[in-house]
């Protein structure tokens, strides 16, 4: 369930904000080629159990041609997170994120200058873009969505509240395939 997160010896408890990458205070980094996939011997399609790939408090970080998806759980409390940027200057570029609960989103303050390039983003069950605490001048370039959508809204909610997602962001280029089930923009 979406607050199973919270409760103490659950499966989605154990595997909370737990990351296929994590790149903490780092400058000058590349992660080039990297996929999730499923393991033959796997039942269902899961390919990762929570979050794909997370960018906090770094800079100068290039994330090319990597593919995340189908992650086991996605409830609430920063889980199913295909790629998060809490970082500055960050490019992500030709790169799919599909099945997650966001498949790619920026939060806090100092997420900003980042540029997602060329990306692929597919079936999210929210969507990508902002998640509050006013991350500013981003750009979005030559993304498709399937079934997917961008978005920026307030947020008033959380403890302290998101507030302000975004402002001075741009979106160019964008083709959007197929709506959201949920949404009838991109």
């Amino acid at each position: 369930a979406d607050d199973s997160w919270s409760v103490s010896g659950s499966g989605a408890y154990e595997v909370d904000s737990s990351w296929v990458i994590r790149i903490r205070h780092a400058e000058n980094c590349r992660v080039k080629g990297v996929s999730t996939y499923k393991p033959s011997d796997n039942s269902s399609n899961i390919h990762l159990l929570s979050n794909g790939i997370g960018v906090f408090q770094s800079r100068f970080v290039t994330i090319d041609s990597c593919s995340f998806e189908n992650p086991q759980y996605t409830g609430s409390g920063q889980n199913g997170v295909l790629a998060a940027i809490e970082s500055n200057d960050i490019l992500v570029s030709r790169s799919r994120f599909a099945h997650g609960r966001h498949g790619l989103t920026f939060r806090h303050p100092w997420s900003n200058g980042n540029t997602v390039m060329q990306c692929r983003m597919e079936y999210s069950r929210y969507g990508n873009g902002f998640q509050g605490f006013l991350s500013m001048a981003n750009l979005f370039d030559g993304c498709t969505l399937q079934e997917d959508y961008l978005e920026s809204v307030f947020l008033p909610s959380g403890n302290p509240a998101g507030g302000l997602a975004s402002s001075q962001s741009v979106w160019y280029n964008t083709t959007g395939e197929a709506y959201h089930p949920n949404r009838s923009t991109l």
